[in-house]
């Protein structure tokens, strides 16, 4: 509501403004900031606004007609805003409820669960179900069978759901890079040996092996690097831009790298 005074100010003021300018360009020319100036509102029926400037002239403007039409125009505002109050009354209170919906579920469970009696052989049959588990090397999930506690269940077996998930994940990546990773490894320590052995007076020996190991450190660097970009997939951080692509090229580079 005040919001909407202080629009509905700023307008009245903004119009009264703009006619005294415009009544005064019509009479004088120009605006003049040392003229007096004087508004009589009241009563509007003889309402003028007059205006003395030095050289003597004067300007007496009859404002009735403007003020009848101004508050003509506050009225039809008037009726605009209390339209949009109500509306917002109206709906914004269903809109604020379904807003806060989830909120009130959440305090009438808690004020449901307060409510229930205390078993402390119920918590504690919960207690020893949890135990039993492993949260990472079995599907197997809590069920003691008791109504009072079947929400506390789904959470603990959905917490478990997604435990279970990021281990094998986390296990399945792992396996990957060692698998990965194996073969890079092994020819830079093959060449690495082919050095020790004959590198040292052999010098062809020893920029193949340089070459070879340089080689394999730059596929094992792209190797990680593609590693990681599957990791951060995996957890959900990377955002994949679909687009289309060869796929004989795509064969002939796993034939080459696989050589």
């Amino acid at each position: 509501f005040l919001k909407f005074l202080i629009i509905d100010i700023c307008i009245i003021a903004g119009l009264i403004g703009v006619w005294c300018i415009e009544s005064e360009l019509s009479f004088y020319g120009e605006i003049v900031k040392n003229a007096q100036r004087s508004f009589e509102f009241y009563p509007i029926e003889t309402a003028t606004y007059k205006v003395i400037w030095d050289n003597g002239k004067v300007m007496i403007k009859e404002a009735s007609t403007f003020l009848n039409l101004l508050i003509k125009v506050i009225a039809a505002i008037g009726i605009i805003e209390l339209i949009m109050l109500l509306n917002q009354m109206i709906f914004g209170t269903a809109k604020n409820r379904r807003i806060l919906k989830p909120l009130n579920e959440i305090a009438e469970a808690a004020s449901r669960l307060s409510d229930i009696a205390f078993d402390e052989q119920k918590f504690q049959s919960l207690e020893d179900a949890i135990s039993k588990i492993s949260p990472v090397t079995s599907d197997e999930r809590i069920h003691i069978g008791d109504s009072d506690l079947q929400g506390l269940e789904e959470a603990i077996n959905n917490l478990l759901d997604r435990m279970r998930d990021s281990y094998r994940q986390q296990a399945r990546f792992v396996s990957d890079a060692s698998h990965e990773l194996r073969t890079p490894i092994s020819v830079i320590q093959g060449y690495a040996n082919m050095l020790d052995r004959w590198g040292k007076d052999d010098e062809e020996v020893l920029e193949e092996s340089i070459a070879a190991i340089k080689s394999e450190s730059e596929n094992m660097k792209n190797l990680i690097e593609q590693l990681l970009f599957l990791a951060r997939g995996i957890n959900g951080k990377t955002q994949l831009k679909v687009i289309e692509f060869s796929l004989n090229d795509m064969m002939k580079e796993v034939l080459e790298e696989s050589k």
